[in-house]
């Protein structure tokens, strides 16, 4: 299964695609919520420690007539902390593609 995994992230350069849709959404939350997006420690590209890749996994949405585990989707994570030491919590971002390398969903997501 890790095999398929990563053979899929390769054929769609999955990790590439998700740092750059990373940054494109991080600019347009900057530019669309600009109040929140301050709230949130959000001020530019340099306030931000680089983010770094996670994870990589498919997520199992359900179980087929056989029991077996039925995967449709694949999410790649990236986390990053503000350098504001106020800011310090830590922050994780997932992109979800599904198995022909088109986005699915993403979020950003503070996690302490």
């Amino acid at each position: 299964m890790r095999a398929q995994l990563m053979g899929l992230v390769e054929k769609y350069d999955l990790v590439n695609r998700t740092y750059e849709i990373f940054w494109k959404n991080y600019e347009y939350y900057l530019k669309e919520n600009p109040v929140e997006a301050a709230e949130n420690g959000f001020v530019n590209r340099e306030s931000i420690e680089k983010p770094v890749l996670t994870n990589i996994k498919f997520i199992l949405t359900g179980v087929d007539r056989n029991d077996t585990c039925v995967m449709q989707l694949i999410a790649l994570d990236l986390e990053w902390r503000h350098k504001d030491k106020e800011q310090s919590a830590m922050w994780r971002y997932q992109c979800v593609f599904d198995l022909n390398g088109e986005v699915n969903d993403d979020y950003f997501r503070k996690e302490r």
